[in-house]
């Protein structure tokens, strides 16, 4: 077998967008999906690297932060990536704009927590978010809401941490 290295380079727009990547993820078409630190959401097709940075001056509709941490595809083919301190966004590939959600402290269905380590798809297509501080999060595409799971000392059958920082 042949490896090939990608690196930053910053003249060449076609380049990996950061040098150290959190997670990668394929979707149904063969595109890979990279979390990387600092270079936002890198996509990998046909040879090229195409990078989803935060516009600071256009923010609506680009994705809320450039340091990513997990980056995941819900059964629809969305593509979900999950940020440091700046929530979760989902890509309308159509549109090519993100959706962001992020904690509101006055609704209890928004996501529990800014800090996504973690996003994961099981066999029956729930969406699963892991965070950092915040406990477990199941997202609810049909009432686009969030139900959260959360340590409780006083309940032994309560998730163990609010720090969730994988799911498999």
């Amino acid at each position: 077998g042949k490896f090939t290295r990608f690196v930053f380079n910053p003249d060449d727009p076609n380049s990996i967008s950061s040098n150290t990547v959190w997670e990668i993820c394929q979707d149904k078409d063969g595109i890979m999906w990279l979390a990387t630190e600092g270079g936002g959401l890198s996509k990998y097709a046909e040879g090229k690297f195409y990078s989803y940075r935060k516009d600071s001056v256009n923010g609506s509709g680009s994705i809320s932060g450039n340091f990513i941490r997990s980056v995941a595809v819900d059964i629809n083919g969305n593509v979900w990536a999950g940020t440091y301190a700046a929530g979760i966004n989902k890509l309308d590939k159509e549109k090519n704009i993100f959706i962001n959600y992020r904690n509101d402290t006055n609704n209890a269905n928004s996501l529990s927590n800014n800090f996504v380590s973690s996003i994961f798809t099981d066999s029956n297509g729930e969406l699963w978010i892991g965070t950092g501080g915040g406990g477990l999060n199941k997202y609810d595409p049909s009432a686009d809401k969030f139900k959260s799971y959360k340590n409780d000392g006083n309940d032994l059958n309560s998730i163990s941490s609010n720090f969730v920082n994988s799911i498999s």
